[in-house]
């Protein structure tokens, strides 16, 4: 039983340790105004509105994969800055009309608008963050709320409480042996001074 609770401290602790760096890591980013942080070459966005075009639909979880902009091929969907706000949106060609996305493609994209076909955008290499490779419904909006300053905060709350109440826990311990301790040696004592000798009969 005791190496259950163990365990599911452990576990615990882990949990919420991966959990407050995640989420360290977030602040961080926000801080240094990066909109899209890099995790281990991907970044993740929280759909807030529907993109019926691209079939992607609020609350969606896309996953964007940080690739070298000279990678991306014509209709890949990328991610990119636009006017300072996340935009998503279909490679239609390069700046110079070719389907080669090499370094002598002018450095950047042209996108189209998904309900025209028009053209809409051109992101050049440096606004680009990557391709979108996959989308999970519902998950957006949990992800959402893991990065949230709400959640942040409920957090190390937790963690702040959860430590303290094991320090007073560990403290209590540590007293009441040290009592039990200094108990032990008065005794010893006692019966070295008085010359009693205890007999243990079983």
């Amino acid at each position: 039983m005791k190496v259950l609770k163990i365990t599911a401290l452990t576990i615990m602790y882990v949990v919420l340790g991966v959990l407050l760096l995640f989420n360290l890591y977030n602040v961080f980013n926000k801080l240094i105004g990066n909109p899209l942080p890099d995790y281990f070459g991907y970044s993740f966005l929280c759909m807030s509105g529907n993109d019926t075009s691209m079939h992607i639909n609020g609350g969606e979880l896309v996953v964007v994969d940080r690739v070298e902009p000279d990678t991306i091929e014509v209709g890949d969907v990328i991610v990119f800055d636009f006017d300072d706000e996340i935009a998503i949106s279909t490679v239609m060609y390069t700046l110079d009309g070719s389907a080669s996305l090499g370094e002598d493609a002018g450095g950047g994209f042209v996108t189209k608008n998904e309900e025209s076909d028009e053209p809409n955008a051109a992101p050049s290499y440096d606004d680009v963050y990557g391709k979108v490779i996959a989308t999970y419904p519902n998950f957006g909006n949990l992800y959402g709320f893991l990065t949230s300053w709400q959640f942040n905060i409920l957090l190390l709350t937790v963690y702040i409480v959860i430590v303290w109440s094991n320090i007073i826990i560990l403290s209590s311990k540590i007293k009441v042996q040290e009592e039990r301790e200094e108990r032990r040696r008065a005794y010893q004592k006692y019966l070295e001074e008085n010359n009693i000798i205890e007999e243990i009969n079983g």
